[in-house]
């Protein structure tokens, strides 16, 4: 069975040109050129694993032309020590070094050093400690005070023209928030007063489903005396249906009996996020981090149950109807507050409190055709989790 196609075209502001191609194995798409102004993502169905090959051939072939097109030379930038430093343990890439790149964010930036990337290939979700081990990543030489709201969601958040430059560090450097025995990534922001920047990206998308979805996101970060803040919005929209067909059987008899089922799936995940920092006349500083996420979906599906005679004529035997509402919103606050002691050590007290509700609304019924009755029951759930710190 051929898979519908669906096509997503994004609007983006504010970002100068950046170019990338990406796909993936098990829904084949391919996010096309992505230039100053437009994205198109097109979902392609394939017929034959054949198709699948030279799709990727395809798409491997765009990839370096982009690379070629859009990149200066790869041996030159991997020689090149142009905007690279080392002092007192640190090596610092400044603004010079990345602007042989088309960055977008912080993170961009990150990828863009080497040994670095692998820090951006994962989250950190639910982990506890206090930063001793590993790497770390830290933006004005602070941590962020969170566990849903993370350092990656946060670099997303700021633009590259924001970053004045980035540390990498190895071992314990004074004047750091963290005691690593891994390495430690200082991403340091511009300090120009009363400063703000912003972008947003829109998206329209026509899902497989064929139902049409419209999402985007927008961040708003800068710097207002002492205050320094990032503020991000997000709306991703998802659908999809799950057509199915069943035939049962016997080994050596002909089938005796099948099922056919149609549904959607759909939601909105909407997520709110605010960092702020500010520096007291007296030098103590005060971070806050917060965070709100509403996952809430919801799905139907239908299954017709029939049986089949020795000539492939159906009958009807039942008929069954689900239908699920799946709220669900979260929220997180963390902080800390860092004072300098007369012996010149630091005291720092950190919080974080979050919750987590999940409520179902499943409701089934069943009915057999021509029937004066139908089967019906309905199951409620009101899970709830907290957290303090």
């Amino acid at each position: 069975m051929v898979r519908r196609a669906s096509i997503e075209v994004n609007v983006i502001r504010v970002w100068p040109q950046n170019f990338e191609v990406q796909g993936y194995d098990d829904s084949m798409r391919i996010l096309g050129w992505r230039g100053s102004n437009l994205t198109f993502l097109r979902e392609h169905g394939f017929r034959s694993s054949l198709q699948r090959f030279f799709f990727l051939i395809a798409l491997s072939a765009s990839a370096l032309l982009l690379n070629f097109i859009s990149a200066p030379d790869l041996a030159a930038q991997s020689t090149s020590d142009i905007g690279v430093a080392e002092e007192e343990g640190r090596i610092i890439y400044d603004r010079e070094y990345f602007s042989q790149f088309n960055v977008i964010s912080a993170e961009d930036l990150l990828r863009r050093i080497p040994g670095v990337q692998d820090l951006m290939n994962f989250r950190e979700y639910g982990e506890r400690g206090f930063g001793s081990t590993g790497a770390q990543i830290l933006i004005n030489g602070q941590r962020l005070s969170g566990k849903s709201n993370d350092i990656q969601s946060a670099l997303e958040r700021i633009q590259a023209r924001q970053v004045y430059r980035i540390e990498v560090i190895r071992g314990n450097v004074p004047g750091l928030d963290v005691r690593s025995e891994g390495r430690v990534v200082n991403v340091v922001l511009e300090e120009t007063e009363d400063t703000a920047y912003g972008s947003w990206e829109g998206r329209v998308s026509n899902y497989a489903a064929g139902v049409w979805r419209a999402g985007g996101r927008a961040s708003y970060s800068g710097v207002l005396g002492d205050l320094e803040y990032i503020i991000g919005l997000e709306a991703s929209p998802w659908a999809n249906d799950r057509p199915r067909s069943d035939i049962f059987f016997l080994p050596g008899k002909p089938p005796f009996s099948g099922q056919r089922i149609e549904g959607l799936f759909s939601g909105l995940h909407l997520t709110g996020t605010a960092n702020l920092s500010y520096t007291f006349k007296n030098g103590d500083s005060l971070n806050l981090n917060g965070s709100f996420k509403d996952n809430s979906r919801k799905s139907y599906d239908r299954s017709d149950l029939f049986n089949l005679s020795s000539s492939g004529l159906e009958t009807p035997t039942l008929s069954t109807f689900n239908k699920f509402a799946t709220p669900s919103t979260d929220w997180e606050i963390g902080g800390d507050y860092a004072h300098q002691l007369m012996s010149g050590d630091t005291l720092k007290l950190l919080f974080l409190i979050s919750s987590d509700d999940e409520n179902a609304d499943r409701k089934f019924s069943s009915a057999a055709p021509g029937a004066a009755f139908a089967i019906k029951r309905r199951q409620i759930l009101a899970p709830k989790e907290s957290e303090k710190i």
